[in-house]
This record gives C-alpha cells, structure tokens and sequence, in this order.
C-alpha cells in the first residue's frame, strides 16, 4: 500500500487519495476516553471549507500561514484548509498556562521572521499580544464557508509547510519542506516500521510538533490506516489515559519520548495497581538524543506486567531538517546498546566498549532508512572511521533546502549536499549511535564531558528525578573558564544541601570534578521544548546574566554546612548500627574508629565485590533479602540502617521478607 507514485505525489494529492479509501480516519480522543471518528473523506471537505475562508480574505498560495491551534480537530482544518490552496502553514504551539511565555516569545518572533502573516487559531487568547490583531482569523469561523470547490495543483519542489525550530539558541529558523521532501520521508518511514492495513495508530505528540504530525498524522494517512490523537495538553494531566487508549482501541504504534516515559512512570507509582492489556503494541516511537538507557529499560520492565514486549521500544534518530526520520533500528529484537568507556570517549573520543563504573550507556539507532546517507566527520567535515565519534552529517531526498528567508543558516548546515545536524555520534557496522549535541558538550579541566552523562550521573542519587536535572556549562561576566552549573529539583534548604552534597560526592567519584554552581529549582522550572527536550542553553542564558546569583550563594554555604557536618565522625548509637559498623569494618579491613556513620561507602574503598559480599553478610545477620542496589540507593550506615529499620514490620512477619529497596 502507498508507494508506486512518490515521484508525483503531493500532500493535496495524498489527501485525495486517502479520502477515497472507507477504513482511513482520524478520531479525536475526549477526556472520558471516548473518540470520535472524521473520516479522511470527512476532514478533506471540512479543510475545504476553511480555504474558501482563507481565499475570502485574500490570502494566495505561497503565502505563510501562522497555526496556533491546541485543538487537534481544529488545527487539523486549518493545516489541509492551507495545503489545499497552496498557502505555506506554520505549525506552532499555542500559549496558555504557566509556562506561556516562552511559547508567546516563540509566536513573536515567528511573525517577525515571516513578516506580519495571517494567523489561524482556534481562540485568539492563544496568540494573546505576540502577533497583529488584524491579522487573525478563527478557525471556528472559516468552517461556516461553502466547501471551495477547486484546489491548488502543487509541484512536488513546491513548499508544503514551514517546521519552525528553536535549535540551541532559540532563535527560530523556519524549516522548508517541499511535497517531495515529505513524500519521500513518508515512504522511508512507512517501510522501516513496515506500517500496513492490520495497524492501528494512538498519539499524544503535538501536532505543531514533526513528530506528531508527520510521524503519525500525515504517514498514517499515506497508508491509509485509521489513527487516534489525544491533545498533549491531557497527557500532561492525565498520562495514563494513554495507556488506556492503547489498550482500548488495541493500537500497534504509538510514541513516547523520554521524558513523558518518566511522566508514566511516577503516574504509575501514584495509581492502586490495576491489570493492563498493551499486547497489541508493537512499537513505542523514542526519539530524543541521547535516549537514557535506564529509564528506558525501567519503563519496559514496568510495562512488562501489562504484557508489553522488549522488542516494542523503538528508538529512532531524526530531526526536522531531514523532514523527520533518519535512521532507524531493526523490526522484532529489543533495544540494541552501546555500553562504553566513558573516559576513552571523553579523552579520545573513541568508542571502545566497557562494563562496570566506569562505563556510559547509549541506545542504537539503527541503520539510516531508505534513501538516506549517514557520515560521521570531524570538526574540518572530514569522514571518520566507524567507531570514532564525531559530527552526524546527512543527506538525502528528505533533506530540506534550507530555511525561509535566512541565506546565513542556511550556508552554516551544509557541507556541500551533506546536512550538519549538529549532533554526535559514531557509526558501527552501519548502525548509527548518537552521544549527544554537539552545543550540550561540556569542556571543563581539559575533559569533555556530556551534558546528559553528568545529569544521569547525578539521578543515582537519592532524591533526585531523572528528568528534574540539568547540567551546563556557563562563563561569568570577565572570566575565560567555564564553570560547570548543576540543577535540581528540591528544597532550598538542608535537605536539598543534603542531596547536593550527594550529588557533588557521585560527581567528584565519576568525572574527578565537582560543580562549581548548584542550584534548586521547582519542577516546573526547568524549561523545555514542546515535545519535552531540555533546554539547557535558557538556563545557561539566565546563570550569565546573574539571575540565579542568590540562589546559588545560599545553597553554596548550605551544602558547606553538610560537608563540614559529614566530615565530624559519628559513631553508631542504634543496635542496627552497631551490627551495620561491625560488618562494614570487618568486610573492609577498617579500623572501627576511622569509620562514622555518615560515611559513604565507595568514599571508603568500597568496591562492587565489596558490595556484593556485604550484602549477603547483612542479609545473613538480619535474615531478610535485599534488593541488590539498595546499597547504591543508601550508601551511609546510617541510611541503610533507617532503611532497614523502617522495615521493621517486615522483620516481624517473616524471617526472610523481601525488600523493595
């Protein structure tokens, strides 16, 4: 099904088509989780409705058209309305709640960049003051016209739509992408997922997003198989509802990038335990780079119970100036992963494979998909040998042109036909591993450190959320080293010190530096894309224009304050101390009295054989089970023992209970 006629296919002609076919339609998920159904042939005649209000108020095709809509049925009209009459839509998200003003920065500067555009939304507070009044047109309105009876004939080295991108600087760059671009990508996509009549579609990714509406949309209309979309906006209140639309409406595809992984997880961890059935899942869509292996494997295993199998997650590489998809990993075998030596890569920069501590995990991408071309080069574009990381470069049919009205970047991504994605990574046996973005690397002490490695470094402690941590590096004002900052979400107060003194400690122990800056933060401070990328560079960006200074000084002496506590030696007072102390020094070899309570384990010496042994002498002398990490989880005597002791119910019970750690 779908391919045979990509050479001449538009999007116009691709809705055509679909809208021919019974099974194809789009359902619209409520918050009760009911759907309901628009059939392909439903929303052709409801977009037609909309470009006879679009030409009305004289709009011509080529003309870029601003979408701010965050109803899915609405922007939906509002996007094929524009298609269907050739004008160059603009998917953006539209502003509301808390974190409005980034989104109506955003918006601003979009319209400047086009040069005052017309604007569909579906409630003008959406765009609030970022866009001209005058120049608004509600979607609601449009859908009162007559169907239009004649569309726009595209060629496919025609624009279909603008992708608006904020990168690394958030200065956004519209993303042109022709009909044949998207086409093209289209049928690469379809193939590698190998998408087909028994599929079925669930999606929560935002439309204004590549993902959303090209992934999942626009592909599942070029294979003519029915799809559900559910608003972002609920799976941020509600992200179990999307398990239950899985499950409902027995989807096979779906996608989750990390960050909402982590949303499910702690959603799980509040919910009474109910059974699930997501057998029908084959493939759960991650893409996001680096993919954090750990929580990608926490996920699989709590899903597990729900019937999910390994092989359903998916992680992918792409972005949105090759339309979308790039590379993708084998159909049926579970994740494939790279565990390396982090020193050799951050000295080196050669992946050479490793276990242990002083190993880094990432996830494989898999092979570049169809028609797509992958090299690796260094920072002169020079290729590199498999196995040595560098700068991913691309190209192929589904490569952009280039950006709207911007020579300047438009010059700077390319190399020749090749596109710099401004990611790294390396390639081995044709497979495609991404390490991370080449403006999130770190080069503090003559190391070069990643971002994400020092932040997954950081989520092993205690306290600390994985996706509630950023790391940066950052220059104060007349100064030409970089300092390294750290983020968390806690208190600003001793418990947070004491979970940044921990944090400072782990980091110390892996990279041999400390950060120079550490600073609390809400939850909901930690800025990030639509789609859930971090965006470190608005951190950076606040630190050098000194709006974290208070802040940071305050916890600066409050972690000061928790070091020189720790450093005092604290005997055991409690029975489980004392038994603790006793088995901790004998394992070791250490004398009782250069041992406190407060000191952790690996500052001692400790080693995985270390752990292990300990362990099960622990278990031995209290006579329960331990999970195997809940000494990394409770380093300190003093806080296995309150481990141990909050489990005082247990002992009780049963002479061997089982520890949850």
């Amino acid at each position: 099904m779908g391919g045979g006629h990509t050479a001449v296919m538009t999007l116009a002609s691709m809705l055509r088509r679909t809208a021919a076919s019974p099974r194809a339609a789009v359902h619209y998920l409520n918050e009760d989780g009911s759907r309901q159904a628009e059939p392909a042939g439903e929303l052709m005649v409801t977009a037609s409705r909309v470009l006879s209000g679009l030409r009305a108020a004289g709009i011509r095709p080529g003309e870029p058209v601003m979408v701010v809509s965050a109803r899915n049925r609405e922007f939906l009209a509002a996007f094929w309305g524009c298609v269907l009459g050739g004008m160059l839509p603009a998917p953006l998200a539209a502003a509301g709640g808390i974190r409005s003003a980034p989104i109506e920065e955003k918006i601003a500067r979009v319209a400047a960049r086009l040069g005052r555009p017309w604007v569909l939304v579906d409630d003008q507070a959406s765009v609030r003051g970022a866009v001209d009044c005058a120049r608004i047109l509600r979607v609601a309105d449009l859908l009162r016209q007559h169907p239009a009876d004649s569309f726009h004939e595209a060629a496919p080295t025609e624009p279909a739509f603008l992708q608006f991108s904020s990168g690394s600087t958030g200065e956004p760059k519209g993303v042109i992408l022709t009909h044949a671009n998207l086409i093209a990508n289209m049928e690469a996509m379809t193939r590698g997922v190998e998408l087909g009549e028994n599929d079925s579609l669930v999606s929560w990714m935002p439309l204004h997003h590549d993902m959303g509406l090209i992934g999942f949309h626009l592909a599942a209309l070029y294979r003519q198989v029915p799809h559900t979309l559910m608003e972002a906006r609920l799976m941020a209140r509600r992200p179990l509802l999307w398990l239950d639309a899985l499950e409902r409406y027995r989807a096979t595809i779906t996608g989750c990038p990390p960050s909402a992984l982590a949303l499910v997880l702690r959603a799980l961890e509040r919910e009474p335990e109910r059974p699930r059935d997501l057998s029908c899942v084959r493939l759960i869509i991650n893409g996001a780079e680096p993919i954090p292996v750990d929580l990608m494997q926490r996920f699989m295993a709590r899903m597990a119970p729900f019937g999910l199998r390994p092989a359903a997650m998916f992680p992918v590489y792409g972005l949105a100036e090759a339309t979308l998809a790039v590379a993708f990993p084998p159909l049926g075998a579970p994740p494939e992963v790279e565990s390396l030596d982090r020193r050799e890569l951050q000295e080196n920069g050669r992946a050479v494979a490793a276990e242990g501590a002083g190993a880094i995990r990432f996830a494989v991408e898999g092979a570049p998909v169809a028609g797509v071309s992958v090299r690796i080069v260094d920072a002169a574009d020079r290729p590199l040998p498999d196995g040595c990381v560098g700068h991913i470069q691309v190209r192929g049919p589904n490569v952009t042109s280039g950006y709207w009205r911007d020579e300047s970047a438009t010059r700077e991504v390319f190399c020749g036909d090749w596109l710099r994605t401004g990611d790294l990574g390396f390639l081995r046996n044709g497979r495609l591993c991404v390490t991370g973005r080449a403006k999130d690397l770190i080069f503090v002490n003559g190391q070069n450190l990643y971002a994400h490695d020092i932040e997954a470094v950081a989520a092993k402690v205690e306290g600390v959320d994985a996706s509630r941590v950023a790391a940066c590096a950052w220059r104060a004002p007349g100064e030409d080293r970089e300092r390294l900052a750290l983020f968390a979400a806690c208190a600003a107060d001793e418990a947070g010190a004491a979970i940044f003194a921990d944090i400072k400690r782990r980091i110390r122990r892996t990279f041999g530096i400390e950060p120079d800056t550490l600073v609390p933060l809400r939850p909901a401070g930690f800025p990030r894309t639509t789609s859930g990328k971090l965006q470190r560079y608005l951190l950076r960006q606040r630190l050098e224009r000194g709006e974290f200074d208070a802040e940071s000084a305050r916890m600066a002496a409050l972690v000061a304050a928790e070091e020189a506590r720790r450093a005092v030696k604290v005997m055991p007072s409690t029975a489980t101390e004392c038994a603790l102390h006793r088995l901790w020094c004998e394992r070791m070899g250490l004398a009782p009295d250069s041992v406190g309570v407060r000191d952790d384990f690996e500052d001692l010496g400790g080693t995985s054989l270390d752990a292990a042994s300990l362990i099960a002498e622990i278990e031995r002398h209290f006579r329960v089970r331990l999970h195997s990490e809940v000494l990394a989880a409770n380093p300190t005597i003093e806080r296995l023992a309150a481990y141990i002791d909050r489990h005082g119910a247990a002992l009780e019970s049963s002479r061997r209970p089982r520890f949850a750690g």
